[in-house]
């Protein structure tokens, strides 16, 4: 969300109608992070990292490395960067 103002009161919004619900919001980097998380956001995903992980994909496939153990090694980082994501789905109710 280009406009971080607008998505702060947006999260503000919807965590004070279904503050169970999980937001996920999308941001150009890393840099206003804690910002988006402290106004709600369960997890934030940076443009940033996902473009750059999917570089690094293809640059291991064009040196030769199967694309499916180039994307184990994408599938590993996101693990390790979006782990609040997985525990919130391992949450149970």
């Amino acid at each position: 969300y280009p406009d971080i103002p607008s998505a702060e009161r947006v999260l503000r919004l919807v965590r004070s109608l279904r503050p169970d619900v999980p937001v996920i919001v999308r941001a150009p980097d890393d840099s206003q992070m804690r910002q988006l998380k402290e106004a709600g956001a369960t997890e934030v995903i940076p443009e940033v990292l996902e473009g750059s992980l999917m570089i690094a994909a293809e640059t291991l496939a064009q040196i030769g490395i199967p694309v499916e153990r180039a994307m184990t090694h994408v599938r590993a980082a996101r693990a390790e960067r979006y782990a609040s994501l997985r525990d919130y789905y391992r949450k149970p109710g």
